[in-house]
């Protein structure tokens, strides 16, 4: 828990990195640019876990955009579950993987 409670320190830097696009960007270049970074194959296996909920319309967003998407939220609200809940964040990623998707 005291590495979870150091990680709430704010890095200026990667609040940037993260939230620059948001707020500088136009919504058309950010629209073309998601579009990009979600331009997969159809059939690679996406797994998207979250330590909070992304919002209701998240999973629907995310199948539109990569069909073999599967969105999963912790049992437990977190900001970091692979740190919070690491046995629940481990299995899912094996369980995930392991599917054979043939």
């Amino acid at each position: 828990m005291a590495d979870i409670e150091r990680r709430r320190t704010l890095d200026q830097d990667v609040f940037s990195g993260f939230w620059t696009p948001l707020l500088d960007w136009d919504a058309d270049t950010l629209a073309a640019w998601s579009r990009r970074m979600t331009s997969l194959p159809p059939d690679v296996p996406y797994l998207s876990l979250h330590g909070t909920d992304p919002g209701g319309d998240y999973a629907d967003w995310l199948a539109d955009r990569i069909p073999a998407a599967v969105a999963e939220q912790a049992p437990k609200r977190t900001h970091y579950p692979h740190l919070a809940q690491p046995e629940w964040f481990v299995s899912r990623v094996h369980e995930f993987f392991s599917l054979d998707r043939s």
